[in-house]
């Protein structure tokens, strides 16, 4: 008697795992029909080799200062007293005798989480006496967000040469464009 009982609950054993296993197809092919539906993830720009992958999808250009009010050091708390010292001047490109010039790589990530295939940053970045970056401000964005916060965070950990005035290392001013997406001209050619 009792092998009769174990055979119908082997029978019951092999009913419900053909069960489970059928409900997990099928909550697995909605998944994968799920992810199906999300945008694509981002593809290379069209002319773009992949012999030069790493170097052909970001463009980094030094940009020309912008007419307007003398630069200062972006806010970073509350306003000071009136008596505490004014916040340092960060001297424009053209107040220099020579402009920072970069010393480390800077190469920001494509934002995993970007939804178009390209973007453009300008950013200001706020250069020390020493070659160290003080401060990395947003100028403009193309898209606020993902690619914004990438080239922020590339930058910040930057290092120059400090920008020189009368032979002495000064605090600098420099804006910079940065392009997701798109191939550098050289590797487009190619």
């Amino acid at each position: 008697m009792a092998r009769a009982d174990q055979g119908i609950g082997a029978a019951a054993s092999i009913q419900r795992l053909g069960l489970a296993l059928a409900a997990s197809f099928i909550a697995h092919a909605a998944l994968l029909q799920g992810l199906a539906a999300l945008p694509r993830a981002w593809q290379p720009a069209a002319g773009f080799s992949p012999s030069h992958a790493g170097s052909g999808l970001l463009r980094v250009m030094l940009l020309p200062e912008e007419a307007g009010p003398q630069p200062t050091a972006p806010a970073r708390v509350a306003a000071p007293p009136a008596s505490a010292p004014r916040a340092p001047r960060y001297l424009a490109a053209h107040e220099l005798d020579r402009r920072p010039q970069i010393l480390s790589h800077v190469e920001p990530h494509f934002p995993a989480l970007a939804l178009v295939p390209t973007g453009r940053v300008v950013l200001r970045l706020y250069i020390d006496e020493t070659g160290a970056v003080d401060a990395v401000a947003a100028e403009s964005a193309d898209r606020t967000g993902a690619f914004e916060a990438a080239a922020r965070e590339a930058f910040a950990a930057a290092r120059f040469l400090p920008g020189i005035k009368d032979g002495a290392p000064v605090k600098a001013l420099v804006r910079v464009e940065v392009l997701f997406g798109s191939p550098h001209p050289e590797n487009a050619r190619q």
